[in-house]
């Protein structure tokens, strides 16, 4: 019984402390019991230590397995890295990236179930990580954190993590997970001149802006004048990939995509 189990759990601590007195004699009762304690904790971190380094080592393999013809195998992999990445851990990141190319998993009317399955869990573990509101702050600071959130995807990204991004954002743009709050906010971003602000902060607004505008060309065209002024005017004088990536938005006004 639970009641059994605690006396058990006294009498081995009790048992305990007294060892420790009995490996140094000059220790209270009281000193003794925290020195236990403290060499239990110690224990603790250490394993949990020797637990991380070990899930570290683990995520090379993970990411392949992504790769993997086993749609399950994918899948649960997905969701290790959903847990891996809520708890920060070194090398989650690369896995959040790379499964962005899922996206072009086959979605003919003839594909399996399977592998939808494998394009739905992508789009839900990216609006679980990126985009869910956060009840615990308001509005506007949930639209200011997922804009931020979707910025930030684009830094240090190459090209290929660019395009599938892209298509993904494009789907989920098509589906309504993107608000118009959102929108705006990384407009606000894009053309912010109070003050100067990271290069790759504007830059990657105005990536974001041109992938959702693959989907709803009105991201573009409800504002025109600001991208106009922005990325072809002083802004972009300055900065050559800002006025790059703002051509590339504006080609969605005629539906371009050389």
């Amino acid at each position: 019984t639970d009641n059994d189990g605690d006396k058990e759990n006294a009498a081995t601590g009790g048992t305990n402390v007294q060892q420790q007195q009995q490996q140094q004699p000059g220790l209270t009762a009281e000193d003794a019991a925290r020195a236990m304690e403290l060499q239990m904790r110690q224990r603790y971190y250490r394993d949990a230590m020797h637990f991380v380094r070990q899930i570290q080592g683990a995520i090379p393999t993970l990411c392949d397995i992504l790769g993997s013809t086993n749609k399950q195998e994918v899948i649960e992999a997905m969701n290790f890295f959903v847990v891996a990445a809520r708890y920060r851990i070194d090398g989650a990141w690369a896995g959040i990236r790379r499964m962005s190319h899922l996206i072009w998993q086959t979605t003919t009317n003839n594909a399996n179930e399977e592998s939808k399955g494998v394009r739905s869990k992508l789009i839900d573990t990216y609006y679980q990580l990126y985009l869910t509101p956060d009840p615990r702050i308001t509005d506007q600071e949930n639209t200011n954190h997922i804009a931020r959130n979707l910025i930030t995807l684009t830094f240090n990204a190459t090209l290929a993590e660019l395009t599938s991004l892209e298509e993904l954002l494009r789907i989920m743009m098509i589906e309504d997970y993107i608000s118009n709050n959102v929108i705006r906010k990384l407009r606000s971003v894009y053309g912010y001149t109070k003050k100067n602000i990271p290069g790759p902060q504007r830059r990657g607004a105005i990536l974001v802006l041109s992938m959702l505008a693959k989907a709803q060309p009105t991201v573009v065209t409800d504002d025109i004048d600001l991208y106009l002024r922005v990325g072809l005017g002083p802004h972009g004088h300055e900065d050559l990939l800002l006025a790059k990536y703002t051509c590339q938005a504006l080609q969605s006004l005629v539906g371009g995509s050389n």
